[in-house]
């Protein structure tokens, strides 16, 4: 018997990719502070988390890229559990907090450079393209760059 929530082993990493993400989050800390969250998300669906400091936004992304554990519950990426399957998830999506610090005396393209040079390299064909379509001028510093352009 299969589990849908499973992936085949013999489906490719890019058609994982173009599955669900499906996520039941149950946090509760000491404080007394909990949050219960069952969540779909249909492949090439962009989602905004909306709510006021302290509500969970941050917490449940963390629990879902594996940073943080959940308290009990599970949560699954592509058919991917977030906790085993971390390193093959996280090769495949990524996230940006909004305080994210970055060097700013490096450009764009440096600093590009410098998180390729972390993983496997990069497309840097595909880089021009994004850089194109976005009018982003990667030879600028990243310090001289407006927060939204960062």
């Amino acid at each position: 018997m299969t589990d849908p929530d499973r992936p085949d082993p013999k489906t490719s990493a890019g058609d994982r990719a173009q599955r669900d993400l499906r996520a039941r989050v149950v946090l509760q800390r000491p404080s007394g502070f909990s949050i219960d969250v069952d969540l779909a998300v249909g492949a090439g669906t962009t989602v905004a988390l909306l709510g006021p400091n302290g509500a969970g936004k941050t917490t449940m992304i963390r629990t879902i890229l594996d940073d943080i554990s959940p308290t009990p519950g599970t949560a699954s990426i592509a058919g991917l559990d977030s906790h085993s399957d971390v390193v093959e998830i996280r090769n495949h999506i990524g996230y940006m907090p909004g305080d994210l610090a970055m060097y700013p005396n490096l450009t764009g393209r440096d600093t590009i450079t410098y998180f390729a040079n972390l993983r496997s390299g990069v497309d840097w064909s595909y880089v021009d393209e994004l850089a194109d379509r976005l009018d982003a001028d990667l030879s600028r510093k990243v310090g001289d760059l407006s927060s939204g352009n960062r």
